[in-house]
């Protein structure tokens, strides 16, 4: 029975320390990926541009360049970009490698971040250009990409990306809402292009956001460290609280035992405690019975007449009034005050010589 007991014992500790456990790692999860959401903005952004330009330009005019204004806050939020994050900002250009493209050279283009309010929070100017082929290499690049050129799957056209801003940081008081974006020629052609934005990470986000596994590893376990300690002290915490109230029936026979000879070794101290006690106020009983058969030698306090018979009536000071005198004050003193106490008390009412005795006349007199 009892080995049966103990291994029922063993089961429910090894059960509710793996439970606690299983908890704790699934609590240390679910921590760690709300701090990786909550931490780690979105990396990129990219926006569509579609460039309006005026049609009716009639050439060798001055015309409007080639624009578009770029929501980048869509309708039921309040930001895109994470505040106090560094973001990187370019234009990708597809162009095609057109005669037009190739004499107009040098192009600019520019980019303003606005507020909700349309306010210019940044500005930047870019210059772009296509990039010089000569004509031996068209001549081979057509002559070996004739199939896929037929195909369609290659065209002749050159990918630009063009950096506006390489460390934005997002205004913490003024967020940024559109991106006013204008191509400074009236000759470019542009098959598309689009706004990309870039998050620049650095320290603990760039760990855990291009080492996601030992990120996960280290910030799980050490969620789980710290639990498992602030379970382990409020764990003991509860034991020393309820280990006065130990229910000894659910001990076994060595530790019923033990908590046995403590109960009795702690009466034991308190029935010590209790005869000292006993044994300090006898002794100061005995002090007070000696103070009361010393005062006994005083006979006479105060003879008073007694109106029935004419005798005298002889008084002497209470055992208490002397034992709180003898406390009071030294051995000494206390005799002292006993004849002061005798004289006053006899001036109050002397009688005459002839009504005392003789025996009393000669204590008078010795006096």
């Amino acid at each position: 029975m009892e080995l049966t007991s103990g291994v029922r014992r063993l089961i429910f500790k090894f059960s509710f320390i793996s439970l606690t456990c299983c908890v704790l790692l699934w609590f240390s999860v679910f921590s760690y990926g709300l701090l990786y959401y909550l931490y780690i903005p979105s990396i990129a952004h990219i926006k569509p541009v579609h460039l309006i330009y005026d049609s009716r330009c009639i050439k060798d005019k001055l015309c409007a360049f080639p624009f578009h204004n770029v929501t980048l806050v869509e309708t039921g939020h309040h930001d895109l970009l994470s505040r106090g994050q560094a973001y990187a900002i370019e234009l990708a250009l597809e162009m095609p490698e057109s005669e037009r493209n190739i004499q107009q050279g040098m192009f600019m283009i520019h980019l303003d971040m606005l507020s909700e309010k349309g306010e210019v929070l940044k500005t930047s100017r870019r210059p772009a250009l296509l990039h010089y082929r000569s004509p031996l290499f068209k001549t081979i690049f057509t002559l070996f990409f004739v199939p896929a050129l037929l195909a369609g799957t290659v065209e002749e056209k050159q990918s630009l990306s063009v950096p506006l801003f390489e460390k934005y940081v997002e205004n913490c008081h003024q967020p940024t809402f559109y991106a006013f974006l204008e191509i400074e020629s009236t000759e470019v052609e542009v098959y598309s292009c689009s706004l990309r934005i870039h998050a620049q990470f650095t320290g603990l986000r760039y760990m855990m956001y291009y080492w996601p596994m030992l990120s996960a590893i280290v910030g799980i376990g050490t969620n789980f460290f710290f639990i498992s300690i602030i379970v382990i002290f409020v764990w003991i915490r509860q034991i020393v609280n309820t280990s006065q109230f130990i229910n000894v029936s659910a001990l076994t026979r060595e530790e019923q035992d033990l908590v046995n000879e403590i109960r009795q070794s702690v009466n034991r101290s308190h029935s010590s405690k209790d005869l000292e006690t006993e044994e300090t106020g006898i002794s100061r009983a005995d002090e007070f019975s000696d103070m009361d058969s010393d005062s006994s030698d005083v006979e006479v306090i105060s003879p008073h007449e007694d109106p029935g018979n004419k005798s005298l009536r002889w008084y002497r000071p209470t055992s208490q009034t002397l034992a709180s005198s003898s406390i009071s004050e030294p051995s000494t003193s206390r005799q002292d005050n006993l004849s002061s106490e005798i004289d006053n008390i006899m001036n109050i009412s002397q009688p005459s010589p002839s009504e005392l005795s003789p025996t009393l006349r000669k204590r008078i007199g010795a006096e």
